[in-house]
């Protein structure tokens, strides 16, 4: 596409066709654009001829094997953008590197004067000559602005003749280099050829092939594509386009509707209260006082706090009504931990949990809340857990090798029932363990040889639970111990002897779920869009150098 700017379409002079002699084979040679054309390739020898003087002095002799498929052939004419255009001029041209070649087609017509139609992999360009530079802008990313549009830098190289056959308005030469700079702005790619302190701008717009085939009745394959070319328009920018626009609008709506939800909410503490469980409980249920709601259906916030540190509770609850004895259960967990390592001090989880229970209607209600979990006190064994041996039960007796008695084992049903006792070979007593149902359930103690007490704790089920106790000779605590379903309590001190937890409910609140699950409706859309648009720009860019997805290193 090099050769100086086309001049206004008033100013072409009407074209004639005009045969002459190719002065090098004597081949005939059609010039369709007589008085504007400059040079005529010869289509027998490859010849360039000085067409500008009937002299027809040949300028250079060239090599006519071209390296790529002329798909549209010379004198070949075509309807193409309302305007009647014959193909006059075929070049073929490469890279610095002659890795990447190119096609380059001429078109004239008698009053619009030349254009062209460019092919690279597949991808076709309308490429007209500007009339104007553009303003080029080096600050930051590089761009070029033209008719106040702006185009940023896609690739820099040279641009090499290989090939050509035709007639053409400037002397085109095969071997001939340019520079090249391209700036994209799809579907428009806007690009410089730089040659002998003369730089030349030209505009193209991407074109299907179907167009470009349909134009010029061309029935041989046309050129399979390859990738995305630098200035095909995204299949889906139109559609990002409109989806962003009204992603914008229905989320300015959504917005305005939960603000008004906010101004609008009454937020009404309609009851506060403490729940406290103790290791003397004797029930895990607790009932709140009753609480009215009033002024119809609403929604319901459960709000549940409790000090738990590096440990858990959960609650399960059910809000009754009063009114006619339905109910709706529901359960909350707390949970906090925290500690330090070697990245400092860290936390998880909340001391406080909240639900919101949707359209609860008016009336009397009370909340049962049930708590579980190891943050919780145990039921003290000691005060609920007493054994008496039934009467029943059949003594079942085991001996020392000395004939003293090792065991003295309460048995009913085929399970120990009662109060278990074991002693030394001296024959004194050495432990005390309650059993039910044949499992250790309530006190026990061990006893030293001199009898004295030595350990005293309970069991719930098997496993020790409550405070486990050492003494020495004198009847002195040397140890105390906690222990949760049989696990250790790290730090006694730590485990309150009770657990409080606060309930607040409030009726008619702000809500962002719905707000949030219908952000999530309207934008997941657009954001598929928008990720398909930016997968189709990232593989566009991927091909340059100056990408702004793709950070690419230099080679040494």
């Amino acid at each position: 596409m090099a050769g100086d700017e086309l001049k206004s379409t008033t100013e072409h002079k009407p074209a004639s066709v005009k045969v002459f002699n190719c002065p090098s084979c004597g081949a005939g040679v059609v010039l369709r654009a007589v008085g504007q054309s400059i040079t005529a390739v010869c289509g027998s020898c490859a010849a360039i001829i000085d067409s500008s003087n009937e002299n027809y002095k040949v300028l250079e002799k060239a090599s006519k094997t071209g390296k790529r498929d002329q798909v549209i052939p010379l004198g070949q004419r075509g309807k193409f953008r309302g305007v009647v255009w014959e193909v006059i001029g075929y070049v073929e041209r490469s890279d610095g590197s002659s890795v990447y070649t190119w096609s380059e087609y001429l078109l004239f017509n008698p009053i619009k004067g030349f254009r062209w139609l460019t092919e690279f992999d597949g991808h076709w360009n309308y490429v007209i000559t500007t009339k104007s530079r553009p303003t080029e802008d080096n600050l930051g990313r590089r761009k070029v602005t033209y008719l106040s549009k702006d185009y940023y830098l896609f690739h820099t190289g040279l641009a090499k003749v290989i090939y050509v056959i035709g007639e053409f308005y400037w002397q085109v030469k095969q071997g001939e280099t340019v520079q090249v700079e391209d700036y994209v702005s799809p579907p428009e790619i806007l690009s410089s050829e730089k040659s002998n302190n003369e730089i030349v701008w030209s505009l193209g717009e991407y074109v299907s092939q179907s167009e470009v085939k349909s134009a010029f009745q061309i029935s041989k394959p046309m050129p399979l594509q390859s990738g995305v070319a630098p200035n095909q328009p995204s299949t889906v920018t139109e559609t990002a386009n409109y989806a962003g626009k009204y992603w914008g609008m229905f989320l300015g709506i959504l917005f305005l509707i939960q603000l008004a939800s906010m101004f609008l909410s009454k937020n009404e503490t309609v009851y506060s209260g403490q729940f406290t469980y103790s290791s003397t409980d004797t029930e895990k249920l607790k009932v709140s006082p009753q609480f009215e709601l009033s002024h119809g259906m609403s929604n319901l916030e459960v709000s549940v706090s409790a000090p738990v540190q590096n440990n858990w509770v959960e609650i399960q609850s059910d809000l009754v009504n009063d009114d006619n004895g339905e109910s709706e259960d529901f359960e909350q967990g707390i949970e906090y931990y925290f500690g330090y390592d070697s990245d400092g001090s860290w936390t998880e989880g909340s001391q406080n949990s909240s639900l919101v229970l949707s359209s609860i209607p008016s009336g009397k209600y009370h909340l049962n809340i049930e708590a579980s979990g190891p943050a919780l006190p145990i039921l003290n064994p000691a005060i609920t857990m007493d054994v008496v041996t039934p009467e029943s039960a059949v003594a079942k007796n085991s001996y020392w090798q000395n004939g003293k008695l090792k065991a003295v084992e309460p048995v009913l049903n085929e399970k120990i029932e009662g109060i278990a006792k074991y002693y030394f070979e001296n024959g004194q007593l050495n432990k005390e363990i309650a059993f039910r149902n044949g499992e250790r359930n309530g006190k026990y103690t061990i006893y030293a040889e001199d009898g004295s007490v030595q350990q005293t704790g309970v069991h719930l089920n098997g496993q020790l639970n409550g405070n486990v106790k050492w003494y020495n000779s004198k009847g002195v605590v040397t140890r105390d111990v906690y222990y949760n379903n049989g696990v250790l309590v790290p730090n006694n001190s730590a485990n309150a002897s009770s657990l409080t937890l606060n309930v607040v409910i409030k009726r008619d609140v702000t809500t962002w779920s719905n707000f949030l699950w219908a952000l999530f409706l309207i934008s997941f859309f657009p954001i598929l869009v928008l990720w398909r648009n930016r997968s189709f720009e990232m593989s566009r860019w991927s091909q340059s150098d100056f990408s702004p997805y793709y950070q690419h290193q230099e080679e040494n």
